[in-house]
């Protein structure tokens, strides 16, 4: 008998949860499981592995030299487990049966919605999941598997050795206030020791492990539509994509704040994992995007 006969993927998936739980009482509480069966079959994996995955001599347990060795080929394990189970279903029905989409806030929601409906129309089986993040939020969505293609207007550059990126075209912004914001009353071009001294609004990014807190001028919102209200209500100051505000600027109920340099663009680029390129969906629907933004953006 094999080693790799001797343990499940089940055993591995329980050693992983336990080690990114932290006890054995919260890896059961994640996988809905009794905490004595999580227990039984770790404790069976080290039988079988013939080591301690975690030392068990204080209060939560803790990974052996061992177990840290091995937590890293467990995830590799995994992961194979999960593509080849991905490759299967694309095999039996010929394309995705889901697709998982993680979408930045500050991406035009116009086009990028009528390129999955045409995609969808093209694969009505094809069920879908659409989020939206900010930062570095959506990256780390699709290094954690939990969206399979993102949209984003930033990308770090120590993850482009792990996800590919199509260009899709420049997002413009804007710094807007108010306009009975003391701001607005101020002659162009602002100085930008005139602006930091008053309150910056922006948006969190979620994806922070370890979220400092912010700086006295600044304010963080969670998303961009409530980040929109507090500037209009004269709270402060923002830095937002102009195809967002544009509407609001032609109305007057924001106005917009000329300073001695250009704001910024922000490319945006599609994101996946080099080593789970898209199926026939994910491929039609990067085709889609890439038209409609060479027609918007």
């Amino acid at each position: 008998m094999t080693l790799l006969s001797q343990f499940t993927l089940d055993q591995l998936q329980l050693f992983v949860t336990v080690a990114e739980g932290g006890s054995f009482s919260e890896a059961a509480r994640r996988l809905d499981r009794v905490q004595s069966s999580v227990s039984h079959s770790v404790a069976q994996l080290e039988r079988h592995l013939g080591v301690l995955l975690f030392d068990r001599s204080s209060r939560k347990p803790q990974l052996t030299d061992a177990g840290q060795i091995l937590l890293k080929q467990a995830y590799q394990i995994l992961s194979q487990s999960h593509q080849m189970q991905q490759q299967a279903q694309i095999l039996q029905k010929g394309h995705e049966p889901h697709l998982s989409v993680v979408l930045d806030m500050i991406a035009p929601l116009h086009w990028i919605s009528q390129s999955l409906i045409a995609v969808q129309n093209q694969y009505p089986d094809t069920t879908w999941q659409v989020h939206t993040e900010m930062l570095d939020a959506i990256a780390q969505r699709v290094l954690k598997r939990s969206a399979q293609l993102g949209i984003t207007g930033w990308l770090h550059p120590s993850q482009q050795r792990l996800l590919a990126s199509e260009p899709l075209g420049k997002v413009d912004f804007v710094y807007v206030v108010a306009p009975q914001h003391a701001l607005a009353r101020i002659k162009p071009p602002v100085p930008r020791v005139e602006l930091n001294a008053y309150i910056h609004l922006n948006v969190t990014d979620r994806s922070a492990d370890n979220p400092h807190l912010p700086e006295a001028k600044q304010w963080q919102m969670a998303d961009l539509s409530t980040l929109v209200h507090f500037i209009k209500a004269g709270f402060g100051w923002g830095f937002l994509p102009l195809h967002l505000v544009k509407g609001d600027l032609e109305q007057g109920s924001l106005v917009s704040l000329e300073l001695n340099s250009h704001p910024p663009s922000f490319e945006l680029k599609l994101i996946y994992l080099k080593t789970e390129p898209p199926g026939p969906v994910g491929l039609a629907l990067a085709q889609r995007l890439k038209q409609e933004a060479l027609r918007h953006l």
